[in-house]
């Protein structure tokens, strides 16, 4: 009789256990999220209440806003670059890559390509990453522009916001088509990795020796992302609120991928 007793109070109390716990962690939903207090760091919670105290000025424009200022520059500013790089007076953009994309866009190379690199503290995978980048994209004929975007200040590492920050300093030098957002740690080993510009958004870090060459989950589009100007500007870029390495990437497919076409390069 008393093992029926012990039996039946356990079947009874582990599932109310169980579900006090569930409850708790719902009222506490930010105690392990790591953007909200990685390491424990309790400053980065003010650094996220005063990035959304800063969005909610009224001053602030809408995406909408923002994509059609974006796009008259853009298309201002390729008139001007294409006039001197025909003309040959383009001190910056002179090669024939350059010339091809002011002539037509019928093919992925002959459009317009950014590399924005988020880097902090990583040197050694610097020096090695970029002579590679420009041996493969001057082997696939492309006129593009590198930016290494450096945070040199104390805080935790902000990669949505050095993405964004590229992305826009990067306007002010060339009329790109697309930009391709790489990590300073990932070397391209193959020579077939394809840099050039699609019209959809594209995965290029498909195989990372790191994961055996398998994508650890099938959302994945860290590491190293193509993405063409207006599909950038209608999901409005990354977040900024990210402190802490990761999840800006995991924010970017799921809070925008579904209504945007997307593949995986093979």
């Amino acid at each position: 009789m008393k093992r029926f007793y012990c039996t039946l109070i356990f079947f009874i109390c582990g599932p109310i256990l169980f579900l006090c716990l569930i409850f708790r962690q719902w009222l506490s939903p930010g105690i392990n999220n790591p953007m909200i207090h990685p390491k424990g760091d309790l400053r980065l919670g003010t650094f996220i209440a005063n990035e959304l105290s800063r969005l909610l000025r009224p001053d602030i424009p809408t995406v909408e806003d923002v994509a059609n200022t974006v796009e008259r520059t853009w298309f201002k500013h390729q008139k001007e670059f294409c006039q001197k790089v025909l003309n040959g007076t383009h001190q910056l953009f002179k090669s024939k890559e350059c010339q091809n994309s002011c002539l037509t866009l019928n093919e992925p190379y002959t459009r317009r390509n950014v590399i924005i690199i988020p880097y902090r503290s990583r040197a050694e995978h610097l020096m090695k990453l970029i002579p590679r980048l420009v041996e493969l994209l001057t082997k696939q004929k492309l006129c593009y522009l590198l930016i290494v975007v450096e945070q040199i200040d104390q805080q935790p590492f902000n990669k949505g916001v050095l993405m964004n920050t590229g992305f826009v300093e990067a306007l002010n030098w060339l009329p790109f088509h697309c930009a391709i957002f790489h990590d300073v740690d990932l070397l391209p080993l193959n020579n077939e990795v394809d840099y050039t510009c699609s019209i959809y958004p594209k995965h290029l870090s498909l195989c990372v020796d790191k994961f055996q060459n398998r994508l650890p989950y099938v959302e994945l589009i860290g590491g190293v992302l193509s993405m063409p100007l207006k599909a950038f500007l209608r999901v409005n870029g990354y977040s900024n609120l990210f402190w802490g390495w990761g999840a800006e990437d995991d924010d970017m497919y799921e809070s925008n991928f579904p209504m945007l076409s997307f593949i995986i390069d093979l």
